[in-house]
């Protein structure tokens, strides 16, 4: 009798196990492996097979961005392609492995997804005909990508973002809004804006993970913007009657509940790090600020208000939310951690890699601001003069000196991506005569952009509306970021709409200099 226990137990322990190892090798056929977060570093080591440089034309470069999850600025890179055809890069990641796209004019309008790890190099071949149309790749390690999937799932994903859902939503509760939005919305949109059938399993599951982190981050937790749009879009054309959207509650965020947000997964996605800043600032939660409190104390005053909302109260997810609260310093108000707050990290985060992301952006940040710790932050007043006397009245405060007038606004990415690229020329120019001079109006959300100046530096003009549109009006203006480049004179020398790249602009500021 014993013996036909033994004999059963054993027989379940077996089945048990390949149960586990079958349930186990279906899994990694759906999914990538769960990353670990660092502070590590990657390199890319890539050959474009067919690239030809032409005799005269300009050097071609690939560009790398990064998506940093803990950190939440993403990062972008760029170098040049050597005359074989073969390129290098060498960057800091927060998780490995990590998901990279790289991008250059050959390929047209495609991003490749490259994954990379911090333990080995990896290598890529790429070979692309007719900008973009015909290409594959070849990588010494890609996880459980395909080539097609390395190839089209960040295109399928811009489509996805890029589309326009027709949908009457602002008159709906905010609980029925919600089940409107993951199950029909959702679907419906990935059906008709991309072709998911071409992915495998993994890149499915990345792709729809993705599309769901869109819809979360664009559209569930940012509620009242939304709606507001919707009903302008959708609502009677009166332009006398008040619309006054439905107010949430807190039963409206148990939505969060379905987005396994413990998962480690969810590392490989940017829009992972969205999520927690969405709730730090929501008016709502009220989570506190974190400041120097010790991460224990602030968890037990931040985890009583989420807990029922999200399902659980420990894990991954509070780790994501303790990073993210330090890393709303770093971005808005480009501070980098007091001695107390690296304390408070090592001490919590012990053995985690977390605390070492946090402290290399901070010594970063620094750094940074030390570089360019010369240039001051002044706040002008707007001149008191009719308005097609502004922009000369701005310009002949700086007599004798260059003077770079940068039009951008807080909502304008690329705008915010120049700034960071142009820190390196602000860093070459001191001691020269040159003067930054950051022009915006009232489209820039005021709070916003008073938490903006001290981080971007230099001087600072606020326009009405009317003050702006004649300026762009004025100039023809296509866009933003705009650039107006005037000698020591006062006289325009060069006017550039969409940033140029550090070179090109460096070239047209020496060239004034001289």
């Amino acid at each position: 009798m014993m013996r036909k226990i033994t004999d059963k137990l054993c027989s379940s322990v077996l089945i048990g196990v390949l149960m586990v190892f079958l349930t186990s090798a279906c899994a990694k056929k759906d999914r990538l492996p769960d990353p670990k977060i660092m502070a590590g570093m990657a390199k890319i080591s890539g050959k474009i097979t067919n690239f030809q440089q032409k005799p005269g034309e300009k050097q071609a470069i690939i560009n790398l961005y990064v998506n940093n999850v803990i950190t939440v600025d993403d990062s972008k890179f760029h170098t040049i392609i050597s005359e074989d055809g073969s390129f290098q890069f060498e960057f800091p990641i927060e998780c490995s492995p990590t998901l990279v796209t790289i991008n250059t004019p050959m390929f047209g309008s495609k991003y490749v997804f490259i994954p990379v790890t911090s333990s080995e190099v990896t290598k890529v071949e790429i070979t692309c005909e007719e900008k973009g149309k015909e290409m594959s790749v070849t990588m010494s390690d890609s996880l459980n990508f395909t080539t097609k999937d390395l190839l089209n799932s960040w295109n399928m994903i811009a489509n996805f973002y890029y589309s326009v859902d027709n949908v009457s939503l602002y008159d709906l509760k905010p609980e029925d809004f919600s089940h409107m939005v993951l199950d029909s919305m959702l679907p419906n949109r990935i059906s008709r804006s991309m072709d998911i059938s071409i992915l495998s399993e993994c890149a499915k599951t990345f792709v729809t993970k993705e599309c769901r982190f869109v819809f979360l981050v664009g559209i569930l937790l940012n509620y009242n913007e939304y709606i507001d749009m919707n009903y302008r879009n959708f609502g009677p054309q009166n332009e006398n009657q008040i619309f006054c959207r439905q107010p949430t509650n807190r039963s409206y965020f148990q939505l969060l509940k379905q987005f396994d947000l413990n998962s480690p997964q969810n590392l490989y996605h940017g829009l992972y790090a969205m999520v927690f800043q969405r709730l730090l600032k929501n008016d709502f939660l009220k989570i506190p600020p974190i400041k120097d409190t010790p991460i224990d104390e602030w968890l037990k005053v931040v985890k009583p208000n989420l807990k029922d909302l999200i399902g659980f109260d420990s894990g991954l997810f509070y780790d994501m939310l303790v990073a993210n609260a330090y890393s709303r310093q770093f971005s808005i108000n480009h501070i980098p951690l007091s001695k107390i707050q690296k304390e408070n990290v090592k001490d919590y985060f012990n053995n985690t890699g977390i605390s070492d992301v946090l402290i290399r952006k901070s010594d970063e940040i620094a750094k940074q601001n030390d570089d360019i710790s010369f240039l001051k932050t002044v706040v002008n007043p707007t001149p008191a003069v009719p308005k097609k006397a502004l922009l000369n009245s701005i310009v002949s405060k700086y007599k004798g000196k260059v003077v770079l007038i940068d039009f951008w606004a807080t909502w304008c990415g690329p705008c915010m991506d120049a700034m960071n690229d142009i820190k390196d020329i602000k860093k070459q120019m001191k001691g020269k005569d040159l003067v930054f001079v950051y022009i915006t109006s009232v489209s820039s959300p005021k709070k916003i952009w008073e938490e903006k100046v001290p981080i971007i530096r230099g001087e600072h003009y606020y326009l009405t509306q009317e003050e702006w549109e004649y300026i762009m009006e004025s100039f023809g203006f296509s866009g933003i970021p705009t650039y107006l480049l005037y000698n020591s004179k006062g006289e325009l020398k060069n006017q550039v709409t969409g940033y140029p790249g550090n070179d090109a602009m460096k070239v047209m500021i020496d060239k004034i200099l001289l």
